[in-house]
């Protein structure tokens, strides 16, 4: 689906234990303007599709050539290539308009 995508810093407090200082990592936060039910419906079925195509989630299984899906030279395949969803919302913005943020 089109949206707008930014750039974001999530800042991570310091740790407690180690007194170490606040990290920050870099996401990318896509805005999808839905105006209309199908639209809302394509911009949540791309947050569930990278919830199940996060390499983490993904258990080993064959891929035909005897190497298993969730190995380290599987993921290797896969890393990298896919964004991973950090966090998703959806917001009401009128009659008939939605506003869908996904952060990866």
């Amino acid at each position: 689906s089109f949206g707008t995508v930014w750039v974001a810093e999530v800042i991570q407090p310091a740790s407690s234990s180690n007194g170490s200082a606040a990290a920050a990592k870099e996401v990318a936060v896509k805005e999808i303007i839905c105006q209309s039910p199908h639209q809302l419906a394509s911009a949540r079925f791309e947050a569930e599709l990278l919830a199940k195509l996060d390499p983490a989630r993904i258990g080993p299984a064959s891929d035909g050539d005897g190497d298993q899906a969730g190995s380290p030279t599987r993921q290797l395949d896969i890393e990298g290539r896919l964004p991973v969803l950090v966090a998703s919302e959806t917001e009401v913005v009128g009659p008939a308009l939605w506003r869908v943020r996904l952060a990866m």
